[in-house]
């Protein structure tokens, strides 16, 4: 394959991946979906190391965890993929985790990935 040419087979797998939140959520943004795939990856993440670990700001942050979470920043019915728990070492600590439903999800991308 020439340097120019793209990979073609990766590119076609990015596309199922990116198809299968739009299945799920069609109106996802991708960046929402990186912070799912983040929390599924790192579990237990605060809002402070979901931003180190994303380079986004701790505001957008919060605001993805809370739209992936039950209640949305004006308590609204949020997606229910993420679930807030308090670390069982420090109370003080809001950690999040995949919900059932978020976990399902992650499932189906990683299956997409696995084909």
């Amino acid at each position: 394959m020439s340097n120019h040419q793209p990979d073609l087979v990766a590119l076609g797998r990015l596309l199922l991946i990116l198809n299968e939140f739009r299945k799920a959520y069609p109106e996802m943004p991708v960046q929402m979906a990186a912070t799912l795939v983040t929390v599924a990856h790192y579990p237990g993440l605060s809002v402070t190391e979901l931003a180190n670990l994303s380079g986004n700001t701790l505001a957008s942050c919060s605001r993805h965890l809370e739209t992936l979470g039950p209640y949305n920043e004006v308590k609204k019915v949020g997606l229910g993929l993420i679930e807030k728990g308090y670390s069982p070492s420090d109370r003080r600590k809001q950690i999040h985790n995949l919900s059932p439903a978020g976990a399902s999800l992650v499932r189906s991308v990683v299956d997409v990935i696995n084909r």
